[in-house]
């Protein structure tokens, strides 16, 4: 494995709830044994079709990685690993337990239920109320908490209900495939990766965006947004055996629509020019993590080592509504699947199926939705230069 650069080295810290992997004597990675799922049919790591998930951060887009999951899972393509990076941590939690199409229909079923106060505010209105009123409320807890001194906008209460109604109790032997979570270690300045013990305060850290939501302590230092460093930890992958890997990104392009929005923030433009579901700073601060996060994917896949098949699928750039906002999922989830249908239906045929035809490709092609490890490089390069 080729090392990262800079100070983003593996915090190797272990404590007894919590660890990151560590090799065997031979390099190996090893696989964790479930120990409450059912015995369940695995490739072996190395093997060539051993397979990886790589959810990457997004926020709430991370709607978008439930319509492409089940796109994979309908076409017979299944994990053999799981890695998740905040948001993508908390999807990653859920599909684990059931790498199958009931988990993704309830990783569905999950986001259709959630709304952007239930997770900002951490509480739901009980009768309806004007998106203005709510614009309102958002405001005032962020400034309430910047006064008080906090050192988010929003706290985390409604993360941690989340977590208490769907994965109470979870630990990441529970798991039926092998499951990691990545954060950022603000204390030393590197990667953490956990795969053991209680799966809560690790998505707490993994989902910490820097001045959105609270960093969270383990074992006496403190984590935020695994986003912050590593938005979707190929390496990672590799090293649990993976030789197949589907990125499922969450972030987003630049389009005149984004630019527009930008600036009626920076200009401060009335609350009707723009969107309302989050306090201006909020927004600005997620957009920087996403891209950030879409830069460090750029350059992890320009680094993948030979011999790594690495399929990114990645929305279309119309949908730019902020990472804050959790009102959409109904939306974003059914138009991931489509797109992601159609690569797949185009780039990996099933056995049964023909292969595409050159104006079949050319049409899936169109849709801006994957971009192969050699674009993804390209577009790295063009970046640095």
């Amino acid at each position: 494995m080729s090392g990262r650069n800079g100070a983003q080295g593996r915090d190797t810290t272990v404590n007894d709830t919590l660890s990151e992997m560590q090799p065997n004597s031979d390099g190996a990675t090893p696989t964790p044994t479930p120990l409450s799922a059912p015995p369940r049919p695995r490739r072996r790591p190395g093997w060539r079709d051993y397979t990886a998930f790589v959810l990457s951060s997004g926020g709430a887009r991370g709607a978008v990685q439930v319509g492409s999951l089940k796109a994979l899972v309908e076409h017979g393509i299944t994990p053999d690993v799981i890695v998740g990076t905040s948001i993508g941590s908390w999807n990653g939690a859920v599909l684990a337990m059931e790498p199958n199409a009931d988990g993704v229909e309830k990783l569905a079923k999950i986001w259709r239920g959630l709304s952007t106060s239930s997770i900002l505010l951490g509480w739901e209105p009980h009768l309806p109320t004007a998106a203005s009123a709510f614009a309102g409320a958002y405001a005032v807890a962020a400034i309430r908490r910047v006064t008080l001194g906090y050192p988010s906008l929003y706290g985390d209460a409604g993360l941690r209900r989340l977590f208490n109604v769907h994965l109470a109790g979870s630990r990441f032997e529970d798991t039926q495939v092998p499951f990691r979570v990545i954060a950022s270690n603000l204390s030393s300045g590197g990667i953490r990766v956990f795969g053991r013990g209680r799966m809560e305060l690790a998505l707490l850290a993994s989902a910490a965006i820097p001045g959105i939501f609270p960093p969270v302590r383990i074992g006496g230092e403190i984590y935020v947004d695994g986003g912050a460093l590593e938005s979707s930890s190929l390496d990672a992958a590799i090293e649990m055996g993976a030789r197949r890997i589907f990125v499922i990104d969450a972030g987003y392009e630049v389009t005149p629509e984004l630019e527009d929005e930008l600036q009626a923030l920076i200009q401060r433009a009335p609350r009707a020019t723009r969107q309302a579901n989050a306090h201006a700073l909020a927004v600005i601060l997620e957009r920087t993590a996403t891209m950030m996060g879409r830069f460090q994917l750029d350059r992890a896949l320009a680094r993948a080592p030979e011999g790594i098949e690495i399929h990114v699928l990645r929305p279309s750039s119309t949908m730019n509504e902020a990472a804050l906002d959790f009102d959409h999922a109904a939306n974003w989830i059914e138009l991931a699947y489509e797109q992601a249908r159609a690569y797949l239906g185009a780039h990996l045929p099933t056995p049964a199926q023909p292969a595409p035809s050159p104006s079949d490709r050319l049409r899936a092609e169109e849709t801006p939705l994957i971009e192969s490890t050699e674009a993804a490089t390209l577009a790295a390069e063009q970046r640095a230069g």
